[in-house]
């Protein structure tokens, strides 16, 4: 993400705020060779004018992404 923050996998939600699924990059996640075979959980965060990502939640993908957005 902190090489292309709006990457096609991306999408966008409310005030700035971008979502990525983390079953988009499970090719590249592995610990010592083992992988996660199903990621459950999104990555909530905004672009800061620096290029910085700045992590606003992690969720599990079964939360209503709405609710736990509303105030970040």
């Amino acid at each position: 993400l902190a090489k292309n923050p709006r990457r096609p996998e991306v999408r966008r939600h409310d005030r700035g705020v971008y979502i990525f699924h983390l079953r988009h990059c499970i090719k590249q996640s592995s610990v010592r060779g083992v992988g996660v075979r199903t990621p459950r959980h999104f990555i909530a965060y905004r672009v800061q004018p620096s290029g910085t990502l700045e992590i606003v939640r992690i969720l599990y993908d079964a939360m209503d992404i709405d609710r736990h957005l509303s105030k970040a």
